[in-house]
């Protein structure tokens, strides 16, 4: 009987230490703090809290912290893609006229966190705002995601995703 339980017991173990990781690309830690939903669970929790929906219930990871969103995935870029991180943003700035017509604030930058840069696009409607963000590409392999929140929340949004950023380690 002894045996039979100690058997269970690493077998469980084992099953907790192998799970899924979060990406295929990089090491990346869930952020802190953060509650694993479901994309029908965040769709509810967009409906009932802003007035636009973001595409983070299209992310395989979506987590919830506080009143903060975040979605990330793993991306790979077609073979002979060849786009770098500044003229992706350069391209996100010619759309000035879109973005007037929206009725957007956006603001676009390239940042550097452990080595690796991300490209990160703040939009905001009143008082929601929807972030953007892919890094850079490592053997056509990236990882990008959405953050989504209130004005109220523009603090702890901020922190989420530098917090996240920098939890990221490239394989």
């Amino acid at each position: 009987m002894k045996t039979i339980i100690i058997i269970s017991l690493i077998s469980f173990l084992t099953l907790i230490n192998f799970q899924e990781p979060l990406s295929k690309v990089a090491a990346v830690k869930a952020p802190v703090n953060a509650e694993k939903k479901s994309k029908e669970g965040i769709l509810s929790y967009e409906k009932a809290n802003f007035k636009r929906v973001a595409a983070i219930k299209g992310l395989k990871n979506i987590y919830k912290v506080g009143d903060v969103l975040i979605g990330f995935e793993d991306f790979e870029h077609p073979a002979g893609y060849n786009s770098t991180l500044d003229e992706r943003r350069d391209r996100i700035l010619g759309e000035g006229e879109e973005i007037l017509a929206a009725g957007t604030n956006d603001k676009v930058d390239i940042v550097t966190l452990n080595g690796t840069k991300y490209l990160i696009r703040k939009r905001n409607k009143g008082d929601e705002y929807f972030y953007y963000f892919m890094s850079e590409d490592k053997n056509r392999k990236a990882i990008k995601g959405r953050i989504q929140f209130k004005q109220k929340d523009l603090v702890q949004g901020e922190a989420v995703l530098q917090d996240f950023l920098k939890g990221i380690k490239f394989k």
